[in-house]
């Protein structure tokens, strides 16, 4: 590179001669180069120009992407990426033309790492908790964990166990990783709800206690609700449809039929329920219930 004196002589025929000179300046060559991101097989490769301009502005960048016999694609950006279908090695060149015209050409074998496969499912009410869910990980070739359960809160724990707090719509998303870095992510949408019915098998209209002077059964998230009160005749004492704006038995039984009290017995209950995502109470609930029938169906006694 610099410059040059350039001279040309002519002569003609007649022995007659001219001279001109010009000077003439050689540039610098631009020198090529890039680096990339990790490498994973169809994953986005970011690929990052770091030549060296030299004299002039490069405003040009020719890109290729070939394996041992094939151009899988070419690109005309100073900063592109590109995906690989597959592990193994590939090649990559790269060709730079500054503002003047010069131009300089580089390549680099990129090698293509695996990548794991992210999988796994769910186990509902695990431990007998409502909201309790255990995620089992059948994730194939990963060493480490991340999951997002939507909640505020991650875990890196093969197995986690969650408590999802309230009722709603979770994103819940694991990604894995392998021995050379590489991610893969899966995500699911999870939808819980809590509910439940309880009814219970005893009531006391002149007890202290308020929580137990009327016969209310207690439950969460219902749709549609009847309930039923029979003697031992098969009379119909008391029954209720009432539902409260969180799905919830809002009526209960005092014990009286036609405003006349009733002594102390054993009457029978029935239970119709519907909760709103549409599954059909049929007694059995979720918890603590051991002692408890799990049938939509009992007694009740009434004690004075």
């Amino acid at each position: 590179p610099g410059s040059y004196p350039a001279i040309l002589t002519v002569t003609n025929v007649y022995g007659c001669t001219d001279t001109v000179s010009r000077m003439l300046q050689v540039f610098h060559l631009p020198e090529a180069n890039f680096k990339y991101s990790l490498a994973c097989e169809n994953n986005h490769t970011f690929f990052t120009d770091i030549s060296d301009s030299a004299d002039a502005a490069i405003n040009q960048w020719w890109w290729r992407f070939s394996d041992s016999s094939t151009m899988l694609g070419l690109a005309g950006v100073q900063h592109p990426d590109f995906t690989f279908k597959h592990e193994g090695d590939f090649k990559v060149n790269l060709i730079v033309v500054d503002v003047n015209g010069c131009s300089d050409t580089t390549a680099q074998v990129v090698t293509v790492n695996p990548k794991p496969i992210s999988a796994f499912s769910y186990t509902e009410n695990y431990q007998n908790t409502q909201g309790r869910v255990l995620f089992t990980n059948g994730s194939i070739g990963a060493e480490a964990y991340e999951w997002n359960f939507g909640t505020g809160i991650m875990s890196y724990e093969s197995d986690p166990v969650v408590d999802f707090p309230n009722d709603g719509n979770y994103l819940v998303s694991l990604v894995t990783l392998n021995e050379f870095g590489c991610p893969d992510t899966l995500s699911m949408d999870y939808s819980f709800m809590f509910k439940g019915l309880w009814v219970p098998n005893a009531f006391s209209p002149s007890n202290p206690n308020a929580a137990v002077r009327q016969f209310k059964p207690v439950g969460i998230n219902l749709i549609s609700y009847t309930i039923e009160v029979y003697d031992t005749w098969g009379n119909m004492m008391w029954t209720s449809s009432e539902l409260d704006a969180k799905g919830s038995p809002a009526e209960g039984w005092n014990g009286s039929f036609n405003g006349n009290v009733q002594t102390q017995d054993v009457f029978m209950w029935k239970a119709r329920a519907v909760f709103k995502d549409g599954t059909i109470w049929r007694g059995n609930d979720v918890g603590n219930n051991k002692n408890i029938p799990q049938v939509p169906y009992g007694t009740v006694t009434l004690i004075r």
